[in-house]
């Protein structure tokens, strides 16, 4: 069967963690606070990027997580940041990793994998 994944579901939620980081990261300053914010949002995300494929949760993970963490390159890269900058905070990327891992495993735990209810499934 391959590597088969929703790119739609992946670009889309990459771009929202991406994005929610970002915010995050922007709101709250530098310091410790700001990383566990962003920790926290990115874990929050990751979960409910999540919690619907219960079959394919790990593919997904992994090619969301590459391209979170591409866009998270190539942005400052374009914007003139020198490369040896973006290596001293490799870091970063592993903490990204671990929220991403724990939104997974949260993912997993989750007794519901979808906002739907459930039908009915009693007899008359």
């Amino acid at each position: 069967m391959g590597f088969i994944v929703n790119w739609k579901r992946i670009v889309g939620w990459s771009l929202l963690i991406f994005t929610a980081a970002v915010i995050v990261g922007l709101v709250l300053g530098t310091g410790a606070l700001s990383s566990v914010g962003v920790f926290v949002s990115s874990t929050t995300l990751y979960c409910f990027f999540l919690r619907a494929l219960p079959a394919k949760r790990l593919r997904h993970l992994i090619v969301a997580f590459l391209l979170v963490e591409a866009i998270d390159w190539v942005i400052p890269l374009m914007l003139g940041t020198q490369l040896s900058y973006l290596l001293s905070g490799l870091g970063s990327t592993a903490k990204h990793l671990g929220a991403a891992l724990l939104g997974m495993i949260l993912a997993g735990l989750s007794s519901n994998n979808s906002f739907k209810p459930s039908p009915y499934q009693g007899g008359a």
